[in-house]
């Protein structure tokens, strides 16, 4: 999971993860996926965990939503 990449701090599979988005959120007109999968990728180069976090947290928040209204 996400979180475990975190917790292991597996910054290469956290950046293709990140790469991911950005692409999918291109791909399927999400462009604010794009710019979280930005955000995910810089902030996992820099190491800045807590800001990773808080990216996988609002990916969380869109999921849960999109199940809520999609089923």
């Amino acid at each position: 999971s996400l979180r475990a990449m975190v917790a292991r701090r597996d910054a290469e599979a956290l950046r293709r993860v990140a790469h991911q988005l950005r692409g999918s959120g291109g791909g399927y007109g999400f462009p604010w996926l794009t710019e979280l999968g930005d955000l995910m990728g810089a902030s996992t180069k820099q190491e800045a965990w807590p800001v990773v976090s808080a990216c996988i947290d609002l990916l969380e928040c869109f999921v849960d939503a999109a199940k809520a209204t999609f089923g």
